[in-house]
Order: structure tokens, then sequence, then C-alpha cells
């Protein structure tokens, strides 16, 4: 309940955090009876004597039944209500030890007052307290109000408190790891695909280079423009990665023809260079276009669709230019690795 109060009121301080709930009630004044387990033992008083007593003189217990015509009715035996209004009453009663004897409530009891919660809640079996709040979008995410309570409170208070971040969070991670188990197997589909066009197990990485490169892109995309790296700019990313890819193939695919037609390495991929440019140059050109306004939708519904057109543009646009610099000198690299590493086992 503390923790929870301190979770509380330093979500009123983060601007932009609204509407916060704790579902701890206080509930209504309770009575606990607690027994004295020392002083029961030493006179021969279990705890299930003591619970019935104060069961039956409240509650009631079945005492017998009587025959009404074809009906058993039960006859239920509890204190008056006039001597079930005051504590005191209770503490008068007996309660039976195990030899049989009668020994005064009170000498193996007491009673305190307390509060008790309206209902427990549990979470994994434990009992838990949950804090929740919406956050004003335009002002702050719930992602960094997250961070924020973490790095005020841990997950761990003390040696049984224990702070579990769900909600948006919780859905946001779990998206996020599915998302990153799809993008590894689209990487593997595309591998394979490159690798059986090319019938090569390095060629294929050369053209896959080009991601890295178009991440670099996302990232100070998403810096100018003041957005996070969240859920839709990941979806971006993935889709960053089948349409970079495409570039790069046409690329090192052109440079395999011509050195297939006897031109030698250097000269195919100069020419190459020149002759594939504008296809290039054009598909980047139709697809950011494309995309420029989505890009910049700061308001109706397709306004959540931002972080992906951004993370798509920017991505292109550095990818593209950069293979053009990348892709031939990486090209040379891994094709002289391939010469040097031939010539060493042919040896």
């Amino acid at each position: 309940r503390e923790v929870g109060e301190e979770v509380e009121a330093f979500l009123t301080s983060i601007e932009g955090v609204k509407y916060i709930y704790n579902d701890y009630d206080t509930g209504k004044s309770e009575e606990h009876v607690v027994i004295d387990e020392t002083r029961a033992k030493e006179l021969g008083v279990d705890v299930l004597s003591v619970a019935e007593t104060v069961r039956f003189a409240y509650e009631g217990g079945l005492a017998t039944e009587i025959l009404r015509g074809d009906e058993d009715i039960d006859v239920v035996v509890r204190l008056a209500p006039e001597f079930r209004r005051n504590v005191n009453d209770l503490m008068a009663l007996t309660v039976r030890r195990n030899t049989g004897a009668l020994v005064p409530m009170e000498n193996v009891v007491s009673i305190l007052p307390r509060r008790g919660p309206v209902q427990i809640n549990r979470y994994n079996g434990k009992r838990c307290v949950t804090v929740r709040a919406d956050v004003e979008s335009d002002v702050i995410t719930s992602f960094a109000v997250n961070n924020q309570v973490r790095e005020k409170f841990g997950s761990t208070i003390g040696s049984d408190v224990f702070l579990s971040y769900s909600g948006e969070d919780e859905d946001r991670k779990k998206s996020m790891d599915s998302l990153m188990a799809a993008f590894w197997v689209a990487l593997l589909l595309i591998y394979m695909i490159l690798g059986t066009l090319f019938r090569s197990f390095i060629q294929p990485l050369v053209v896959l280079f080009t991601i890295p490169l178009g991440l670099i892109g996302v990232i100070y995309g998403l810096f100018i423009h003041g957005q996070p790296m969240s859920l839709m700019a990941m979806i971006g990313v993935v889709a960053l990665s089948g349409v970079v890819v495409n570039d790069s193939l046409v690329f090192v695919d052109f440079i395999n023809r011509l050195r297939s037609a006897g031109v030698p390495r250097l000269q195919a991929i100069i020419r190459s260079g020149r002759h594939r440019l504008r296809p290039i140059l054009l598909t980047t050109a139709t697809t950011v276009v494309g995309l420029m306004p989505l890009m910049f939708e700061v308001t109706g519904s397709a306004a959540f669709l931002t972080p992906m057109a951004i993370s798509i543009v920017w991505g292109l646009l550095f990818a593209t230019f950069l293979l053009l610099l990348f892709i031939p000198a990486l090209y040379l690299i891994v094709d002289d690795v391939r010469w040097w590493l031939k010539k060493v086992f042919a040896s």
C-alpha cells in the first residue's frame, strides 16, 4: 500500500500524466481477533476452538434439527443482537480447553482495530496493488513514463515488494519481441533467395549490407522529426529492409552479368555504377515522393503511421547514396578475400 501511494505521488509530479488510479481501498474498520499462541498452548486451547467460538457467537452454529411437517428445520444458536454490538461482550465468552474445561476468551486473545481491504487483488498468486494512469500523447509517451518510474523505483523494493510494469508498456515489449523474431526470419528468407540467385554464400551478405546503412538514416530521421523509436518505426525498418535490398541487388547482379560476359572486374563495377545509377535513383525518388505526404502527417487518422514513413524515407535516402559508395568497395574486398582463400587452399 505504501509503495503504491509513493508510485501514485511520483506519477502526479510527471507532466502529461493524468487520471491516476490506485485500486487499493482501505475499506471498512474491522476488529481482528489475534490469538496469543504461546498462552493458548500453555492453557491447552487450539486455534480451531477459538475460531468456532467466535463464529458460533456471531454467525451462529447448527445445534439440532426439528421436523415440522415434511420439512427439516435447522436450529441455529447464537448470541442475542444486544450481545453482538460490543467487542467487550466477545471477551466475556469462554473457550473450551483440550481437557474440556472452559477458559475466558480474554486469557488467550486480544482484539485489534484495523481496516481491511474491500477486495484482495492478486497477480501471479501474490497480493498486489495496481496503479494505472493515462498519458497525453502530445506531451509524453507511456514508454517515457515507465522509464522514469523504473529509474525512481527499480523492480524490487526491500525483500518482499516487487514492481511489475504492464499495460501499454508490456504490450509494446511483446509486439517488439514478435516483430524482431519476424525480422530475423525475413532476413533469413532474403538471404536464402539471394543465395539461390547468386549461387554464393558470400555475395548475399554484400547485398544485405545495405540494411545497416539504411538504419543510419532511420536514426537520423527520427531524431530530426523528434519521434521516438516506436513500434511503428520498427515496422518501417522491417519494410525498409526489403526495399533497400532491391537497389543493392540490381547493382550486384549487373556486375555479375558483366563479369560473366568477360568484362574485367574493376571495369564491370564502373560500368555497373554508370548504367544502374539512374534506375536506382528513380526507384528511390518514386518511393520517397510517394511517402512524403504520410511522413508529414501530424494530425488526422493516419498520423500514427508517420514514424513508419519516416523510417522508410530517411532509411532509403541514406542507403541509396551510401550503397553507391560502399557496395562497390565491399564487392572488391569480398572478391579479393575469396581469391586469396582459393589461393591458400590450392597451395
